[in-house]
């Protein structure tokens, strides 16, 4: 290697080991379930057999933190359309193909396979609930970005 080269690529390196090194001391005690919904958002499923079974949302009470995960979308497993209701005001993050009536509350039918996702940008507790199931029961806690 050139030694004009060699400064740099060393600089690099050291700069790559210090960010992955402040990556690890910022997740260290998280659990891989926490750094990936912390990346990704929130995914709450309404599960195969929820009619039948009387199964409810996985997971049934997530948290999300606002600017960090607060995007949270659902995905219904179910072989029936649901009507979703959250009590409370999310932002939708597309246009939704279905049915959506928005008011205080925000209501969606979920058709099979099909997601919905929307961002919270306000702290506090949401239910969610679905018709016609009403084990069908959840709540969502939302955090604001920086709590001291």
């Amino acid at each position: 290697m050139d030694n004009g080269l060699k400064a740099p690529v060393i600089a690099g390196l050291g700069v790559g080991v210090a960010f992955l090194l402040t990556i690890f001391l910022f997740f260290q005690g998280s659990s891989p379930n926490r750094i990936i919904s912390s990346i990704h958002g929130t995914t709450i499923y309404i599960p195969q057999g929820a009619a039948i079974e009387e199964r409810n949302f996985e997971p049934r009470t997530p948290t999300v933190v606002i600017g960090l995960n607060n995007t949270v979308r659902w995905i219904n497993q179910e072989e029936f359309a649901v009507e979703l209701n959250i009590d409370g005001k999310c932002e939708p993050i597309r246009e939704y193909d279905s049915m959506t009536i928005e008011s205080s509350s925000l209501q969606v039918i979920l058709v099979p396979d099909e997601p919905f996702a929307c961002e919270f940008y306000t702290p506090g507790s949401y239910s969610i609930h679905t018709a016609p199931w009403p084990w069908l029961r959840g709540t969502i806690t939302v955090m604001p970005a920086w709590v001291t």
